[in-house]
């Protein structure tokens, strides 16, 4: 048997990390996406449609406060809002991440039923050529921001 790595395998593990990235992150910005869930949804939907940026980034920090260090989750002023004919609505905001070297730029999804993310960018001060420790460099960047409760 071969042992040597082929270019489909650093692409299946590459994905299996971008997946294990948004894991974590999603875990930790769950207790903000409840706290935003707790806006009137119309004031939301103003704020959103009227591309009132500083208002979003106040409730972005508002909601993120009791659950982040300061500074470290903050609003990448873009946002969307779907509304339906059906009454089901979501809400999409850009957040940025950083702490410890470790920059994230992604969307928090606030859907009907659940909550969703995507990371669009990742950067590391300190990247390693391994995806891994690039994955872990983020999940102690990560617990180090959380404001233990």
């Amino acid at each position: 048997m071969n042992n040597i790595p082929r270019e489909n395998d650093r692409v299946i593990d590459a994905h299996a990390e971008d997946i294990n990235r948004e894991a974590i992150l999603a875990k930790a910005v769950l207790p903000v996406a409840t706290e935003l869930r707790l806006v009137d949804l119309s004031a939301l939907a103003r704020h959103i449609l009227g591309h009132e940026n500083a208002n979003i980034a106040d409730l972005v920090d508002s909601s993120s406060e009791m659950f982040f260090r300061d500074g470290t989750l903050k609003f990448a002023d873009d946002s969307g809002i779907e509304l339906a004919w059906e009454g089901e609505i979501a809400a999409s905001f850009s957040l940025n991440f950083t702490n410890m070297g470790v920059k994230v730029l992604f969307d928090l999804y606030l859907l009907p039923r659940n909550t969703a993310v995507s990371i669009k960018y990742v950067a590391f001060d300190n990247p390693s050529h391994d995806a891994k420790a690039n994955t872990q460099q983020l999940a102690d960047a990560v617990a180090d921001a959380l404001i233990q409760r």
